[in-house]
């Protein structure tokens, strides 16, 4: 179980991200329109949460001896933060796809589907939750060092797919 000061720390991040996620929407405006923005604001989220999911990867991260954190305490925030980039890459996706038939329709939601951006960017969506479910505690423990290198190369693949995604 975290002890306080990790779910204190838990608490922030997630806090912080539903608000900068639902701050100055425009409520007022059609669905379709909450729904861009919040698209915008989900993918630029992921995005941004991905730097301290990265920096808290390592055991040899200088961070540790620097704060004085255990590495127990940095993996669970790495877990966490990861759940939460997963979480606002699905929604960063389906609110897109959803916009996507509310402007248009079907067949064009369809055909951008295979467009380089979209299909890099869904790729990395589909990714980062592969990487949630392989790194479930029971996955994680039944197999650790396939975890391990499964999970990197995932991550490596994700980036690149996102890369691609952010090319533009």
């Amino acid at each position: 179980l975290p002890t306080r000061i990790e779910v204190a720390i838990i608490l922030i991040f997630i806090t912080a991200n539903g608000f900068y996620l639902t701050w100055k929407l425009p409520w007022t405006q059609s669905n379709a329109e909450v729904l861009k923005a919040s698209t915008n604001r989900a993918g630029t989220l992921c995005v941004a949460n991905l730097l301290p999911i990265m920096v808290l990867s390592s055991i040899r991260n200088p961070l540790i001896s620097l704060l004085n954190i255990s590495y127990a305490t940095f993996n669970m925030i790495h877990r966490w933060l990861g759940r939460l980039a997963v979480l606002q890459a699905l929604a960063h996706a389906t609110c897109g796809r959803i916009v996507k038939v509310e402007f248009e329709d079907w067949p064009a939601m369809r055909s951008a589907t295979h467009t380089p951006f979209i299909y890099s960017g869904l790729t990395a969506a589909l990714g980062s939750t592969v990487i949630l479910l392989q790194s479930l505690k029971t996955a994680r423990h039944l197999a650790y060092e396939l975890f391990l290198h499964l999970h990197i190369a995932m991550a490596v693949s994700v980036l690149a797919c996102l890369y691609r995604h952010l090319e533009d």
